[in-house]
């Protein structure tokens, strides 16, 4: 069970996502202060374009970042805006209405130490990963078997899971099985990780 932090002045999304994450402690942030002072949590924060730059530039604001894992939620997501955010430090891009099953996902992947941005905005993260380290990582790909090997390939291309399942005749579950697999080999907590991996 994750404790949920919300910085959000909807009180009807609060209530709302309260609902959806009945399942965890769920928090109202209340003000800079109080998320200070709360223990280490996963913080949903209202997208606000001076906040973040407070978040990302100013030092009494910074150890936010280092204390709560911060889950972005933006009422008109961009891949900029998502850009913006992780570059600030947060760990998680998503629409400030997002569905709550995909919300309860979200905090899901967010409680196992993993990044959640969707999936455009990670084709292109990936895509700057593969231009700047060109070459691949021949130790790492050592480490796999022939199988593993091929998955790690096609996630390096940008395939999403079922697309690699299709190019390999295999199942979607198959496909995760074999990046839980990766990840451990590899000590990585996801595919932009692997990818970084695979291109040092």
């Amino acid at each position: 069970m994750a404790t949920v932090l919300c910085w959000l002045g909807n009180i009807t999304l609060k209530d709302r996502w309260q609902t959806a994450l009945s399942e965890h402690r769920f928090v109202d942030g209340g003000g800079r202060a109080a998320v200070m002072q709360a223990p280490p949590s996963i913080l949903i924060i209202e997208a606000n374009v001076t906040l973040l730059k407070k978040l990302s530039t100013d030092p009494d604001w910074q150890p936010i970042l280092r204390r709560h894992r911060v889950l972005w939620a933006d009422p008109a997501p961009t891949d900029e805006s998502g850009l913006n955010a992780l570059q600030a430090g947060c760990v998680g891009y998503c629409h400030l209405y997002c569905h709550p099953e995909q919300l309860r996902q979200i905090i899901a992947v967010l409680a196992a130490g993993e990044l959640w941005v969707g999936r455009d905005l990670m084709l292109r993260l990936l895509s700057a990963v593969q231009k700047q380290l060109p070459t691949v990582n021949t130790e790492a790909m050592a480490e796999l078997t022939e199988r593993e090997q091929s998955v790690a390939k096609l996630v390096v291309e940008g395939l999403a899971n079922k697309e690699i399942a299709e190019r390999l005749a295999i199942t979607v579950r198959t496909v995760k099985a074999h990046l839980t697999t990766i990840f451990e080999k590899l000590g990585v907590r996801d595919r932009l990780q692997l990818v970084a991996r695979l291109r040092q």
